[in-house]
């Protein structure tokens, strides 16, 4: 239900992963923003992984075969500047990409509308707290241990 930015993509070559990591690490560490290499796994794949804000989901950037990945990073709760950083990270990690598709729910990356942003936001918290009046036994902004955050739980 939340605000979330849906990505995947691909590096054209996996000896850009080292710029990737550095664009990205640069970016977070001027934004304050958490940042961690996700070592090699069982399942061999390996990546990155971000934290903008406790109240934002994680950014995972985990490559599978052909240097591909996808993932989401649900951005409703942390605010609109936040998300709005999030669009500008995936706009200067782009060029390093060979491919990067973006479905952003709020339409920022598609229209860099920060009014249409906050209407989304908006209309989505009033929607939940509409639900929680409604439902007071329930649970909002509920935060797995991964950091993926569930909208309402029952």
């Amino acid at each position: 239900m939340g605000i979330t930015i849906h990505y995947s993509g691909q590096l054209r070559d996996a000896r850009m992963l080292g710029a990737l990591i550095d664009s990205t690490r640069e970016y977070s560490s001027r934004n304050n923003w958490g940042f961690a290499l996700i070592p090699h796994a069982i399942d061999n794949l390996q990546g990155f992984v971000v934290h903008p804000h406790p109240e934002c989901e994680p950014l995972e950037f985990r490559f599978g075969k052909r240097n591909r990945f996808a993932s989401f990073v649900k951005t409703q709760f942390a605010g609109p500047e936040i998300h709005i950083q999030v669009v500008r990270l995936l706009r200067a990690i782009k060029p390093i990409l060979g491919r990067l598709g973006v479905h952003d729910e709020g339409e920022y990356w598609e229209t860099e509308n920060e009014e249409t942003l906050r209407w989304h936001i908006n209309k989505v918290n009033e929607l939940i707290e509409s639900y929680k009046t409604e439902n007071p036994g329930i649970q909002i902004r509920v935060k797995t241990p991964d950091g993926r955050i569930i909208d309402i739980l029952e």
